[in-house]
Order: C-alpha cells, then sequence, then structure tokens
C-alpha cells in the first residue's frame, strides 16, 4: 500500500506497524473502544408487535446514524440515545434487507460525535 493512503479507526499510518502502534499508544483495543464510545448510540423501536432494542453508531455531526436493518423493519416509532443521555427521535431514510443495514436521521441533531468511516481497501487482514 502506498505511504499515507492506509486509515485504520479514523488514524492515519503509513505502515501496519505504525497503525499497530497508534493502537498501542491509544491504549490498545481498549483506547481504541473509548475514543468510538460516544457515538455509539442505542436504538428503541416501537411497533405494533412491541418494542425492542438495537444498537448503532452516529456517522456525521448533523445526526445520520448506521444500525442493522431488521432492528427497525417493522418500525412505527424511532428512538436513538446516546452515551451522553441525550435522545433523538429519528426516521429511517435508507434501509437495504439483503445487507441488513439501515441509515436513521435523527431529528434536530447537532454537534453529535460521530465515527470517522475508512476504506475496505486500507484494511489488512490482522490488524
Amino acid at each position: 500500500m502506498p505511504a499515507g493512503q492506509g486509515v485504520s479507526y479514523g488514524l492515519p499510518y503509513h505502515t501496519a506497524r505504525e497503525a499497530t502502534r497508534a493502537v498501542v499508544a491509544l491504549g490498545g483495543e481498549a483506547g481504541v473502544a473509548a475514543r468510538l464510545l460516544p457515538s455509539v448510540v442505542t436504538v428503541r423501536v416501537a411497533s405494533s408487535g412491541g418494542s425492542s432494542l438495537g444498537s448503532g453508531f452516529v456517522v456525521s455531526a448533523d445526526g445520520y446514524v448506521i444500525t442493522n436493518e431488521h432492528v427497525v423493519s417493522d418500525a412505527d416509532e424511532v428512538q436513538v440515545r446516546l452515551v451522553d443521555e441525550r435522545q433523538f427521535q429519528a426516521v429511517v431514510v435508507g434501509r437495504d434487507p439483503k445487507l441488513d443495514l439501515a441509515l436513521l436521521k435523527l431529528k434536530d441533531a447537532k454537534d453529535l460525535p460521530a465515527v470517522q468511516l475508512g476504506s475496505s481497501s486500507s484494511l489488512r487482514i490482522g490488524y
């Protein structure tokens, strides 16, 4: 891979060794998890069949969230709660049952902690 073209957990790196060192510097996997935790959400769904819970993560500061499609497939109402306990009503704006992915938009959301998505072409097995 060319230098400077990879991203691991949102961290720029030039080699797999540098990526590994960066993760270790953050405290290993626990450090990465702590860094991503503010972006993790709980998705609460109400439907005619009852209620259910799922999880997801914020992908934009203005309130887009990725979750699993099966979590929201029969939703009449969707509520999303952040780790900091803020709650938002959400609408399903996209879904792909085959990939089991759904995109939610939180109403009146701004300045949310978002994860930085990387490129699967820059992933390496074991890193």
